[in-house]
This record gives structure tokens, sequence and C-alpha cells, in this order.
């Protein structure tokens, strides 16, 4: 849990709002750790309990080195030490940032697909990152070959992994 409180008067580890106390709390005159909302769904869980089991944490690229061939006209316009340097740095905008974690980072993946009550349009219009091939998996149920995402193959006990 972060030891961080934003608010007014806050006591206990990672609160919002004003005199709260207790952990994970929002609003004001709390004491008890409030149940654990994600994908727009209440958890039967915690915020403490969520976070003691689940890392969200993604180490975003703020800032990518991009080679003189790989930029575009008006990069190179913009950026007049292009020619000295070979490149430029760019800085990413926060869904690009998202994007680029993801495909650098697939080991990862389904730390984030196995969360309670994962949702890709949630996700993605939070992120940026959208479903591909690599988040689908062939199951074959009554002798029939079937693609379907890793989440529904999983929920129907159709994947073990």
């Amino acid at each position: 849990m972060i030891d961080t409180n934003t608010g007014n008067g806050n006591s206990g580890n990672g609160n919002s709002g004003s005199r709260n106390s207790g952990n994970g709390n929002s609003g004001a005159f709390n004491r008890d750790c409030q149940k654990m909302r994600l994908f727009e769904k209440d958890l039967d869980m915690t915020v403490q309990e969520f976070y003691n089991n689940n890392d969200l944490y993604m180490d975003l690229p703020l800032n990518v080195w991009i080679d003189k061939s790989g930029m575009t006209k008006e990069e190179k316009k913009q950026n007049n030490s292009w020619e000295a340097t070979g490149g430029f740095l760019r800085t990413l905008e926060y869904k690009d940032a998202h994007r680029k974690w993801w495909t650098d980072n697939s080991d990862d993946h389904d730390r984030f697909l196995n969360l309670p009550g994962f949702d890709w349009a949630i996700f993605t219009d939070i992120t940026g990152i959208e479903q591909d091939s690599d988040d689908e998996v062939d199951v074959t149920v009554e002798g029939k070959t079937v693609r379907i995402s890793r989440k529904s193959a999983k929920t129907l006990g159709l994947l073990d992994d």
C-alpha cells in the first residue's frame, strides 16, 4: 500500500478526502478500509487486500530515442540538432507510453489480464492498449476449435495457465 495521503487531516495510508484514518479510504470521516473498485465494479475485498495481492505498477517510458531514419519531416524541422545527434528524444503521450510499455513487457500481460473483472474496453479506453491476437487462444469444445479471448477461456475453465 502506498504510504501517501491526500486531502486534509488524514492518517493511515493511501487515504484521500478529509479526516480519514485507517487505510485506503476516500471521502470524509472514515476509519475502515473500503472495498476495492476495479473496472467499474465493486470487488469483495478491501483496497488493502487488493494491493497486498496485486501489482499495478508499469514503468512507463516517458521518452524514446528516435533515430534520424525514423523521424518525420515535421520532427526534423522542430529539432535542429537531429543531424548532429543522429536523431532526437521523443516525449511520449500518456497512451503512447502505455502502448510502448505493453509492447516491451509481454511477460507482464497476465498480471493485468488476470485482474478481477478485467474489462478490455475500459482498459483500452484508459491506457490506449488494445487487445491483439496474442490475447486470444484456440480452444476445442465438442470437437470444434474456436478462437476466443484468453480471459473467456479461463473463465469457462478451458485453459489452465
